[in-house]
């Protein structure tokens, strides 16, 4: 074996692995996402409505949300201006029974 069969084999494996590895992280977070596509969801951060659920960290994968942003306004959800979007993870609780509303 050359050298440069040994760095081609190598870059085979480590892409491999990469590769499993992303496939053993998304099936985990599908596994054990708390809250699914639609929900409203906050934590000390902010709000968002979950338009995607993705995966980050490098040793164990952190379940982490994405959507756009809302506030609360008298009692309503609002979409905060110039339709930001957010990403939350941690300590995450589901907005129970609001309805957005939505300016025009």
């Amino acid at each position: 074996m050359t050298g440069e069969d040994y760095q081609t084999k190598r870059s085979a494996l480590e892409t491999k692995f990469e590769e499993d590895l992303d496939a053993l992280n998304r099936q985990y977070v599908q596994e054990n996402a708390e809250f699914k596509v639609g929900d409203f969801i906050y934590n000390v951060t902010g709000i968002i409505k979950v338009e995607q659920i993705h995966h980050e960290g490098d040793d164990f994968p952190v379940v982490v949300y994405y959507g756009k942003r809302y506030k609360k306004r008298y009692g309503k959800l609002v979409p905060t201006k110039h339709n930001q979007r957010g990403r939350l993870w941690g300590d995450l609780k589901k907005i129970k029974n609001t309805k957005p509303v939505h300016l025009l």
